[in-house]
């Protein structure tokens, strides 16, 4: 049990570092950077997303909402 926590956190580590690495690189779009750490770590995104942290899973959505991927949130005037 102790060595799957351990695999799942190595693994977690090494997609956050690939995805930071293109991000500061030339295409910081953070869905293609996603896609990309995914394609290289040989792993679905499905689990990937499962492994992403609460505020990159907040910049995806807002890079998707602002590619109209999804619907916008709605945001209230201050």
């Amino acid at each position: 049990m102790i060595e799957e926590t351990n695999i799942v956190e190595e693994m977690e580590q090494k997609l956050l570092q690939k995805i930071t690495a293109y991000i500061k690189g030339d295409d910081p779009s953070y869905i293609d950077a996603i896609l990309q750490a995914c394609e290289e770590l040989e792993i679905e995104p499905e689990l990937a997303a499962k492994l992403l942290s609460k505020p990159m899973k907040e910049k995806l959505e807002e890079e998707a909402a602002t590619l109209n991927l999804i619907p916008k949130k709605s945001k209230l005037p201050i």
